[in-house]
């Protein structure tokens, strides 16, 4: 892995078709700091977890290594990976994080860039933005793997793509509330929202900072 000027992701995928879980992909999650975060935590199966954490822990040693053989200062590691969870019916779960920043500075010229995943449908056409996707959807997530190493820590991060919304789960939920249908009420329709806009290619060229984590 090169650790120069240039962003280096060791790893460039799509998912098979995965969980959602969480999403804050109509409004960046700003909970924990001001700019927040695009972000999308999806669930997968046992194979496929234990296959994927696998690859983040390799990757992982493999940019602990390249920093400290170009003189990097590692003081700590962040662990890279997803979470096991143990499920009451004896199966076993993972769940794994990709996000994305919502803007950056371009070391180039100092400009912000604006930074929003793509979000399609199963046919390929964008998803409504304010239209967030229901827990237990069926999705696939685009992500990059990218290493980065801070005056605190270094660790790998999943930088967020874009998502395919492969299935919709039902969201109904109102007849275990005691709620019924109410004729004379008025009905909020799902909204059509606004087409994803494209994404600046510059996206994939900026080197990783302690800003992007």
């Amino acid at each position: 892995m090169a650790t120069n000027n240039k962003t280096t992701a060791l790893l460039s995928s799509t998912t098979g078709e995965v969980k959602s879980l969480w999403s804050h992909l109509t409004e960046p999650d700003t909970h924990f700091d001001n700019v927040g975060w695009y972000k999308i935590t999806f669930v997968t199966d046992e194979p496929t977890g234990i296959q994927l954490n696998s690859q983040l822990e390799k990757l992982h040693n493999q940019a602990k290594q390249d920093y400290i053989s170009a003189g990097k200062d590692v003081r700590s590691e962040n662990k890279s990976g997803g979470k096991k969870v143990d499920n009451e019916d004896g199966t076993v779960h993972y769940e794994f994080t990709a996000k994305m920043r919502p803007f950056f500075m371009s070391k180039k010229d100092g400009k912000k860039i604006i930074n929003r995943p793509q979000i399609v449908g199963a046919d390929l056409k964008p998803y409504p933005l304010d239209q967030e996707i229901p827990r237990g959807s069926t999705i696939k997530v685009n992500f990059k793997v990218v290493p980065y190493c801070t005056a605190l820590a270094m660790g790998l991060t999943m930088r967020l793509g874009g998502v395919q919304v492969i299935n919709l789960a039902d969201t109904a939920f109102s007849s275990d509330h005691g709620f019924t249908v109410v004729e004379e009420g008025n009905a909020v329709s799902q909204s059509t929202g606004n087409t994803t806009p494209d994404v600046s290619s510059a996206t994939q060229s900026e080197k990783a900072s302690a800003a992007d984590f």
